[in-house]
């Protein structure tokens, strides 16, 4: 890595740890508020990455995957805030079905003889599911303990972003990962100690621990080409608080 290229990593990350920390905390007062708060912020976060995402993969079709990627995110919200029973997701795979179709129709659109197609597709693909991914937090925050493993998650990932500046140091990134999610899990024991044990222990471990890593994973695959790109904070931090959504649901519903 170039000097200029090292320079703009580390303000990068230090901007992004700054993000993702302010993210965490508004998704976490979000899911102790209530569902339609939880959309609210997560689709927030769905525009940032619908705006962001195309500059930092390479998409030559900017325009129209933010359009693929905000329609994606409306459709999202809608498929969350309309259903009261249970099961809660049951319309979210109805609009992850539209987004799919409409981000291969809007390919037929284009008369530039489609440079770049796989990565335009890849980046709406990646877009539609992070997106939708965070949703996935909405219907966790009921009344009851049931809202509080939103906050155990971003508790993990606000604690495990500290490790990101260790990404510059050669020798401590083959131990980021695990240390990510050893992390994520101590936050979110300290967030369930916090708020009286609403989850067991074991609970509150495994969700901090998926968090975190995942939260990890997603923005260090990001990071390096955001760099490349110039840009890309908000986005980076965006995709790693949403991309855990669907794996805190998973366990919060089979272990709470």
């Amino acid at each position: 890595m170039t000097a200029v290229a090292q320079v703009a990593a580390d303000g990068m990350t230090r901007a992004s740890v700054a993000v993702t920390v302010a993210g965490a905390a508004l998704l976490a007062v979000a899911g102790l508020a209530g569902l339609p708060y939880v959309v609210l912020a997560v689709a927030l976060g769905g525009f940032v990455i619908a705006f962001g995402l195309a500059p930092i993969m390479g998409a030559t079709n900017r325009h129209r995957s933010s359009l693929v990627l905000a329609l994606a995110t409306f459709l999202g919200a809608a498929a969350v805030l309309t259903v009261e029973s249970e099961p809660a997701l049951r319309l979210l795979p109805v609009a992850v079905a539209v987004s799919v179709i409409v981000m291969f129709l809007v390919q037929l659109t284009r008369a530039d003889n489609r440079p770049r197609l796989s990565a335009c597709l890849a980046c709406d693909a990646l877009g539609i599911g992070v997106i939708t991914s965070g949703m996935t937090f909405a219907p966790l925050a009921h009344a009851g303990s049931g809202r509080y493993p939103v906050t155990l998650a971003m508790a993990a990932i606000g604690l495990s972003c500290l490790l990101d500046p260790l990404l510059k140091r050669p020798r401590a990134q083959g131990l980021l990962f695990p240390a990510a999610a050893v992390a994520g899990a101590m936050g979110a024991l300290a967030a369930n100690a916090w708020a009286a044990a609403p989850v067991t222990a074991a609970t509150a471990v495994l969700i901090g621990a998926v968090s975190g890593g995942i939260a990890h994973a997603m923005r260090r695959t990001l990071a390096e080409q955001a760099v490349v790109e110039g840009r890309g904070t908000l986005t980076v931090a965006a995709a790693g608080l949403l991309t855990p959504g669907l794996a805190v649901f998973t366990i919060a519903h089979l272990l709470g």
